[in-house]
């Protein structure tokens, strides 16, 4: 059940909002993220899945989704250093996709994922 969004990064900054997690959008030039930040123990950038039309965009019609791609970067002052990809999907169904990207963040923050 979509929700009216302007783009396919507000559509994702709600669902990320209903579930308790704070989120802005950043990025410049060709590429543009939502951000999560994890306290102080990294960060987490979402945006179009790599290798598609969308890839690293956020700034489009839901209609047009392609896919997200999460990754983590645990270091916060280096953003362009070590990051582990932890969603990756091509699964043009926005609600679905959204939802399991938000599952997947809350791993994250939470400690269950990127252990091991």
């Amino acid at each position: 059940m979509p929700i009216p969004s302007a783009s396919a990064g507000q559509f994702l900054q709600n669902a990320l909002s209903r579930a308790g997690i704070t989120s802005h959008p950043d990025g410049a030039g060709a590429s543009y993220y939502i951000v999560v930040r994890v306290g102080g123990l990294g960060v987490i950038m979402i945006g179009g899945v790599t290798g598609g039309a969308m890839e690293n965009k956020i700034h489009y019609r839901p209609s047009e989704h392609q896919g997200w791609e999460g990754v983590y970067y645990p270091d916060t002052e280096n953003e362009n250093g070590r990051f582990t990809g932890f969603y990756r999907s091509t699964n043009p169904d926005i609600a679905q996709d959204t939802a399991d990207v938000v599952n997947a963040v809350r791993d994250i923050i939470t400690g269950r994922a990127l252990t091991g």
